[in-house]
Formats: structure tokens, sequence, C-alpha cells
């Protein structure tokens, strides 16, 4: 669940560059990972979502939804075959660019954001699950029903 109070940097979605390196608000930040791998992170502002994938070289958002986020919202992206899919309170809003990189874990370190990227706003009940939910399952997240589904 997010609350956020400003913009972040709209990039272009990609699957090649660095555009994910400033003007994020990261609710979970991309956490660099060596080799042919990514971690994504998740960046969060009034003006929509971004995803961006961190690996040698490589920091693109491979998913921008812009829109208006105001109030509690609950965003949801789920990766399938290293394409990301975004959920806002629970309704499918839109499906990006594939990764190109061998593997796309999650950025599990950083909450909140570091250094110069910090997420300004309120979070709440953040999860990050080891496994793709199916697209039936997503909406029980956001109806707070989460407990109930099977473990990842």
């Amino acid at each position: 669940w997010v609350y956020p109070r400003a913009t972040h940097e709209i990039d272009p979605e990609s699957t090649s560059g660095a555009g994910g390196a400033a003007g994020q608000r990261y609710v979970v930040r991309p956490w660099f990972e060596p080799g042919a791998e990514a971690r994504a992170g998740i960046s969060v502002g009034t003006n929509g979502v971004s995803v961006y994938e961190h690996g040698t070289g490589y920091m693109p958002a491979t998913l921008v939804h812009q829109a208006s986020i105001n109030g509690w919202t609950h965003v949801a992206v789920v990766y399938e075959n290293k394409q990301p899919k975004l959920y806002l309170n629970g309704t499918l809003v839109k499906t990006c660019l594939t990764s190109p990189r061998a593997y796309v874990r999650a950025g599990t370190s950083g909450l909140g954001g570091a250094e110069n990227d910090f997420y300004a706003g309120r979070l709440d009940d953040v999860r990050v699950y080891k496994g793709a939910f199916a697209p039936s399952e997503v909406p029980a997240l956001a109806a707070g029903m989460g407990a109930g589904l099977t473990a990842r």
C-alpha cells in the first residue's frame, strides 16, 4: 500500500540504458545484480508507477504507468516470464516489456529507497513474494485477504 506525496521522474520504457539512476521515489530499490541477471525495483510518485531493473551496465524502466496516484493505493507488480505486470487496487493496468536479462529477482533490500532516491510518502504492509501470483489471486491481495493465499 502506498500513499505518495511527491512526483517521480518519468523515463521512457526500455530494455537498455540506465534511466533509473536519478529522480526516483523507490518503494523497493532495484539493488545491483552482477552479470547477466537483474534486480527489480518499484518507483512510485503522485504521477505514476515505474519498474526498474538493475544489473551490469543496465538500469532501464521496463514498465512505466503514468497516472494520478492519490490517497492509499494498492500496488502489485507480478513478473511472469521476465515480463512485469502492474496491478493497481487489484486491477491489471499494464503489461510491459520483457526483460532481456537471464533472471530478474526482486530487489528485496532498500525498502523506501537509498541515497538520493528515497520514496516520499507513506507505506503500509509491504510484501515481497517468491513466485508469481495468478491474475485471479491479485485482487485478494488488494482486498486485504492475502493471508489466505498460498505462501510463495
